[in-house]
């Protein structure tokens, strides 16, 4: 492969993350947080894989864990307010 050819590394998080959203919509949530949690383990320092990953609990009915990966997210930025309205909201 040519150089400019090549994937940047972040193209493999966000196929992950984006893999992990087609999973949840399809109600395969096992599928989708091995997703997710293969995405953060890569890059821990993204807080919009926190907030999917909150998003994949709420729709699989566990309100507590998506709650607590919304307070991940929000602690990871506080001054955040659009967070900050998300962790009110699933709280």
């Amino acid at each position: 492969l040519a150089l400019e050819e090549v994937e940047p590394p972040v193209t493999v998080l966000w196929v992950l993350e984006f893999l992990a959203n087609h999973h949840d919509r399809r109600g395969r949530t096992g599928k989708a947080l091995e997703l997710i949690d293969e995405a953060i383990a890569y890059t821990p320092t993204v807080i919009d894989l926190y907030i999917t990953k909150a998003r994949i609990y709420k729709h699989a009915g566990d309100l507590e864990k998506a709650s607590d990966h919304c307070e991940i997210a929000r602690n990871m930025d506080l001054a955040d307010r659009f967070l900050n309205t998300i962790s009110t909201r699933y709280a």
